[in-house]
Order: C-alpha cells, then sequence, then structure tokens
C-alpha cells in the first residue's frame, strides 16, 4: 500500500511519467484486488498516469477490464475507474477512431445515467458519454472518415435518460445532458445519416 501512495505521488508528475506508464497494463489488472483499499490506490494511480494523451494507447486494450470493474465495484472505485474513461474520452485519438471502445464504454456508463445514483457518479458518466458522442459527431461529419451517425451508437432509452438529465438540479450534469443530446442532432447541410433501424452497431458487435 505504501508503494503504491508513492507510486500515486510520483505520477502526479507529468515529467515522471514517461517511466511509469510502462506499469499501466499490470495496474490496470490490480483493479481485481481482493481488497478495495487496493484497487482503489490503483485507481487513483491509473486516473494520474491517464491525464496524459500519449499513455491511452496503453490502457485501451484493457477497457473491457475496467468496465467490469466499473460495474463490480464500491461507489469510490466506482467513481475513480470513470475518472479513468473521462481522461480517455477527451483523447480525439481514442474517441474518432476506436469505435469498438466507443461503444463497450457507452453502454458501461450508461447504467449510470440516472437521476437516483449518486451526483458524482452521474456527472462523470455523462460527461463521458458527452465527449465520446461530441467526437463522433465530428468523425461523421467528415465523410471522408465516416458516413456512420452518432445516434447510431445509443439506445432510444438511454437518449430518453439524457433528456431526464436535461433537467438535473446539478447545473454540470444538465450541461453535459444538453451537449450529449446536441451531438446526436443530424448536421445541418451534411448527408443524411442512415436510421437506427438500418444499422445497430451494439447489436453488430454483440457487447
Amino acid at each position: 500500500m505504501q508503494a503504491l501512495n508513492v507510486l500515486n505521488n510520483l505520477a502526479m508528475d507529468t515529467e515522471n511519467q514517461r517511466y511509469l506508464k510502462s506499469l499501466i497494463p499490470d495496474l490496470t489488472h490490480m483493479l481485481r484486488h481482493d481488497s478495495d483499499t487496493i484497487s482503489l490506490a490503483v485507481a487513483r494511480v491509473l486516473t494520474n498516469l491517464t491525464a496524459v494523451d500519449e499513455n491511452h494507447g496503453l490502457i485501451i486494450p484493457h477497457v473491457f477490464l475496467l468496465l467490469e470493474v466499473l460495474r463490480a465495484s464500491e461507489l469510490t472505485i466506482k467513481l475513480q475507474v470513470l475518472k479513468i474513461l473521462v481522461n480517455i474520452s477527451t483523447n480525439p485519438q481514442v474517441t474518432e477512431n476506436e469505435l469498438e471502445i466507443d461503444i463497450q464504454v457507452i453502454r458501461g456508463v450508461g447504467d449510470f445515467l440516472d437521476s437516483s445514483c449518486d451526483d458524482e457518479i452521474v456527472l462523470r458518466s455523462v460527461t463521458c458519454l458527452a465527449n465520446i458522442l461530441s467526437a463522433l459527431r465530428n468523425r461523421w461529419q467528415n465523410r471522408h472518415r465516416s458516413q456512420i451517425s452518432t445516434a447510431e451508437f445509443v439506445p432510444e432509452n438511454m437518449e430518453l435518460r439524457l433528456k431526464e438529465l436535461q433537467h438535473h438540479e446539478n447545473e454540470n450534469i444538465a450541461w453535459h445532458a444538453e451537449r450529449a443530446l446536441a451531438a446526436l442532432q443530424p448536421s445541418v447541410g451534411g448527408e443524411t445519416p442512415r436510421t437506427r433501424e438500418k444499422i445497430d452497431l451494439i447489436e453488430l458487435l454483440q457487447l
């Protein structure tokens, strides 16, 4: 535990991260530790290490594990894992190009788009979703890269949850919900997107 605390302090300095980033795969697997205290400490280290975009390539192959921990862990660990996912979601190199990862994360955070959940959990979840959907919209608008619309990544029940969160008393949650919904709107002057009935990528990948 003491070693993890030292590692976390070192990871706060971006200069140190060039030497520490190789630990990301092993640390990610340590999130499954039987001790919640250890898992939380590991998640904090990973949060710092994923604050830098260039480190994301080392954790992307393990996103499925992050989502597994997100579903099964207690509140403080959930929150820390969501912070990691938010960090990843701010990187357009990931969100505009790793479509399967986008779908996995959208489904994973979608479970927490509920006003009955803790506000901090909802905030990170809707922030992550809004970041991904905005990046997908940017990708779709560039006809040379994709003609798949953002709406095809979002089930209708998730869109309904976002509409409810638009009116959340927490202004930050409401604002990010509005961002996510704005990303779902058809592009003005762009090509007509294929409809959700014609292609459902979530079903296609059977995630």
